[in-house]
C-alpha cells in the first residue's frame, strides 16, 4: 500500500531531542527525545507562526505536542522566567 509507506517514511526523519527546545522549556519533559510525531511537528510548532492541526491516534503524543505549542507562546511573549 503505498499510502501507508508513505506515511511511515514521512515519519522516519530524525528525532528532535529535547534540548533543541532550549531552557528552561527542555526540563519540562522527563525524556531526551520527541517522538516520530512530535518531531514531525517540531519546527513547525517552535520556530513559525503558522497554524497547526493534528489528528493521530490515541497514545501518540498530542499533549506533548499541545505543550510545545505552549512553550513556544511562553517564549514568543517573554514569559520563560515563570516556569
Amino acid at each position: 500500500n503505498n499510502g501507508s509507506s508513505q506515511k511511515n517514511s514521512d515519519l522516519t526523519q530524525r528525532q528532535i531531542h529535547t534540548k533543541e527546545l532550549g531552557e528552561p522549556f527542555s526540563k519540562i519533559f522527563n525524556f531526551d527525545f520527541f517522538n516520530p510525531v512530535q518531531s514531525k511537528v517540531f519546527p513547525v510548532l517552535v520556530n513559525s507562526n503558522s497554524n497547526v492541526c493534528v489528528t493521530s491516534p490515541t497514545g501518540s503524543g498530542k499533549t506533548v505536542i499541545f505543550e510545545l505549542a505552549i512553550c513556544r507562546e511562553l517564549k514568543k511573549n517573554n514569559l520563560s522566567k515563570n516556569i
